[in-house]
């Protein structure tokens, strides 16, 4: 990253995003990230515990178990083709910011 060359980070796609968000606040910028969770209806505190205990989401899909060999609290399923739109959607997104960023 231009602004920030130094800054180290993970596979964490939700903090990715926000920080996409602070150093590209122009709304011409913006797009939907998709595969995020909702904690509609929670308090802060309930949503802080929630994300606490799910587990990360970049793992999420790719493992069937933690990395103590325990599955994954919870039910959670992806099916690729259930998400056909959304996928469309975000390849128009990055599309078209790759025109913005001249790339």
């Amino acid at each position: 990253m231009r602004k920030a060359p130094g800054e180290k980070f993970g596979h964490d796609l939700e903090a990715l995003y926000k920080r996409y968000k602070s150093l590209y606040p122009a709304k011409r910028y913006q797009f939907d990230m998709g595969f995020t969770r909702n904690y509609a209806g929670l308090s802060s505190n309930q949503i802080e515990e929630a994300r606490r205990a799910a587990p990360p989401i970049d793992q999420l899909f790719r493992y069937p178990r933690d990395k103590k060999g325990n599955p994954w609290p919870g039910l959670y399923a992806f099916e690729a083709n259930s998400f056909g739109v959304e996928l469309r959607e975000i390849r128009k997104s990055f599309e078209r910011l790759l025109n913005e960023y001249e790339i």
